[in-house]
């Protein structure tokens, strides 16, 4: 290698290695303006002392449910009903956030963060610090800079996030208990969008909220994780290392829009929003063996949480309650074994013409994928203009759906971790911007359901 060469490596190297250690230092300056009141404790420790505090104060916790977050049940006072729910948040190495939120009433729940209970539980943390009763065993997260372009990553983590856009109809449905399975056509941007509209919508009542998408098991811990992150470049890193987001097959159920709505829950739980997200697919199974897994996950979490409202997101297949599919006339889908449910709701997916990232078989019978035309069916096509609502027929159609989830116009979201490139050109409604990714495994279901 030339002199000249080897110079023009090195400052590259260099340059690029600055530009890393320039936006990792720009990160931790944002975190300490948004999160300046952290407490040098584990997330454990914090949700610990919190939960002392409350208990001093004549609250009741629930059994604990989920990574970063702790509630306490209901409590009658006079006239008024309050409950506590807290937030920790992982905002660096040894440095955790609590947030308190007091909600009051129901049905129409009101909350507001309780500054002066948060310094309490601070000013306990603090204490114990200071005596060594409290003592850290390891730091929470390695020191690390983001891997990625700048550009690459969401940005939502620099700014408190809010419900904004609401689902006309409803308010007709929502109540305590209410399983709501949604089955979407893959790989668009509107599907997750508008159903993390609808969670958020939901959570604004005060109710507990668990959002199912379908992602293997195995990733669960990862994502828990990264909701009780501050959502940072290196957080959303942390995530992608997941095997799911990095396999070959990539049918999108992985997609950027997916990574995008997982960043909103996240979001939601700092607003002081009960929700939390369930990978419930699994790798282990195929067919209706497969599909009656999926059901076990929503039987056994509405028996535990016959209060909490179960959102389930997935192929539109999944949902069908009929037995039977075109291709295997024997299929049982998961929704099928959910029909026992008195609170069960099955829609399937409205939208206007457009496109989406989903996979097909080739003459040859390899799966590929890539952006391909979304053309939908007379009875859930409406005007591409009109806001996200819900719409229910009069009777089930054949397959078992009893109603609608109308999104829009659908536009293709690609894998989350495809060349940023290639998510930036303009897409048609027809003709892929990208070539077709083939791959030689076979489909796990029926390619794009």
């Amino acid at each position: 290698m030339s002199a000249a060469r080897l110079v023009l490596g090195l400052s590259l190297a260099v340059s690029l290695s600055g530009c890393a250690h320039d936006t990792a230092a720009r990160t931790e300056a944002v975190v300490a303006r948004r999160f300046a009141q952290a407490l040098q404790v584990p997330v454990d420790m914090a949700l610990d002392a919190a939960g002392q505090v409350l208990k001093e104060k004549g609250f009741d916790l629930e059994e604990a449910r989920d990574y970063g977050q702790l509630a306490t049940a209901w409590k009658e006072t006079g006239s008024r009903r309050e409950r506590y729910l807290v937030t920790a948040i992982v905002a660096g190495a040894e440095r955790t956030v609590v947030r308190i939120f007091r909600i009051t009433g129901s049905g129409s729940a009101s909350r507001e963060r309780d500054a002066a209970l948060e310094h309490e539980v601070a000013e306990r943390v603090n204490a114990g610090l200071a005596s060594g009763a409290l003592r850290p065993e390891k730091a929470l997260l390695p020191s690390s800079t983001p891997v990625r372009d700048e550009e690459f990553y969401l940005t939502r983590w620099q700014d408190e996030s809010s419900c904004l856009r609401k689902v006309r109809g409803m308010e007709t449905v929502v109540q305590p208990g209410l399983v709501m399975l949604i089955g979407e056509q893959l790989g668009s941007r509107e599907a997750p969008t508008v159903v993390g509209d609808l969670v958020c919508q939901v959570a604004e009542q005060g109710l507990d909220v668990a959002l199912g998408l379908s992602i293997p098991r195995e990733e669960q811990r990862r994502i828990d994780r990264y909701l009780a992150s501050a959502g940072t470049p290196v957080d959303q890193d942390a995530l992608l290392e997941g095997h799911f987001w990095r396999r070959p097959y990539q049918d999108g159920r992985s997609s950027r829009a997916v990574f995008d709505l997982i960043d909103r829950v996240r979001g939601m739980r700092e607003l002081g929003l009960r929700v939390t997200l369930v990978a419930y697919d699994t790798d282990g199974a195929r067919s209706s063996e497969r599909d009656a897994a999926l059901a076990d996950v929503w039987l056994a979490r509405h028996a535990a949480r016959p209060e909490e409202v179960l959102v389930v997101l997935a192929g539109n297949t999944h949902v069908r309650t009929v037995t039977g599919v075109p291709w295997d006339e024997d299929f049982k889908p998961m929704a099928h074994h959910l029909q026992s449910l008195p609170s069960l709701r099955v829609l399937e997916l409205g939208y206007a013409r457009g496109s989406r990232w989903g996979c097909s078989l080739d003459p040859q019978s390899r799966l590929y994928c890539r952006i391909m035309g979304a053309w939908p069916e007379a009875r859930v096509e409406d005007h591409p203009d009109l806001s996200p609502y819900v719409h229910f027929y009069e009777s089930p159609t054949e397959e078992g759906y009893q109603g609608f989830l109308f999104v829009g116009r659908l536009t293709a979201s690609l894998p989350a971790l495809e060349p940023l490139k290639k998510r930036t050109r303009p897409m048609g409604s027809m003709k892929p911007s990208t070539p077709p990714t083939v791959y030689h495994e076979p489909p796990r279901s029926r390619p794009g359901r």
